[in-house]
Order: structure tokens, then sequence, then C-alpha cells
């Protein structure tokens, strides 16, 4: 290759995204994947760390909110969560260490409408069972490395 040209790149990585669903939900992508609960040391991992993790899922969720025209917070009063990692070779890998209740936690909390002290993005009320549902423990699949979050409107009962 001569000097100055550049190789195209096979593949691009995933960048933060937010796609409308049919029948009102959104599937949100988030590049990387939840730090696993075993890295976060059980979820004991130090404050700052978890807060600047935060910071930056409730920054780059807030601005595809606003992006999307989405003014009025929470965008779903009450949603039901699914949540797929994706990785690009396959492994055995224990689901619940990347779910809403260990390392995906953060991300859970950045989807919140925070309080007025800690706002958060808006996509959902709030992560307590009478607001958010999850669908169980996260799915885990072959492919670039991505966290999908996909939010659907949830009229049940709590």
């Amino acid at each position: 290759m001569s000097a100055g040209v550049k190789r195209k790149a096979k593949w691009a990585p995933a960048t933060w995204d937010a796609v409308p669903l049919p029948g009102g939900g959104w599937r949100i992508v988030v590049p990387g994947r939840p730090v696993s609960s075993n890295q976060s040391g059980g979820g004991h991992e130090h404050w700052t760390e978890r807060k600047r993790r935060l910071d930056g899922y409730v920054n780059a969720l807030t601005y595809l909110r606003l992006q999307h025209g989405l003014r009025d917070v929470p965008v779903l009063p009450r949603a039901m969560l699914c949540m797929t990692c994706y990785f690009p070779a396959r492994k055995r890998r224990d689901p619940h260490n990347y779910g809403p209740g260990a390392g995906g936690k953060a991300l859970v909390d950045a989807l919140t409408l925070g309080t007025e002290r800690a706002p958060r993005s808006g996509w959902v009320t709030d992560d307590a069972p009478e607001f958010l549902r999850v669908d169980g423990e996260p799915s885990i699949e072959v492919g670039e490395l991505r966290t999908e979050i996909v939010l659907t409107p949830w009229e049940g009962g709590a």
C-alpha cells in the first residue's frame, strides 16, 4: 500500500442510536457492552468509576432523546425492557452478569427520569417494578460488539 492511502475498514463500530418501533416502542443501540458484575467487583466498584460511566450513559441517552424530538419526559411512563448483548465471538458467558440487576444497572439507571438533584435521560419514569418490567435475563448473541435495549409500552398491572 502506498503512503497516504488509507484502507477502508471492513466494519464500522456500533454507535449510539434509537429507532422507533411499530406500536410505540424504541430500540436503543449502545456501543460496547455493560460492565459485568464480575468486572465491577460484584457491584462494589469505586463510586467515582460508576458515576463516570453513569454520566456518560445519561449524556448519550439524553442526546438521543432530544435528537428524535422527544421533548416530553418520560418518553414511556411505564415500559417493558428487553436487553441483548452482542459479542464478536461465541464464548460461554453468564447472562445474569450483564443484566439490569448486575453490571447493566448503570445503563438502566441512566434510562430513568432521575430526580431534580440528579436528572437522568428520561426514557422511562423509574426502574421500580410499578414503572419498568424487565423481560428476564439479557440475551447473549454473536455479532458486532454492542448492547441493544428494547423499550415497549407496558399497560399491565404492577
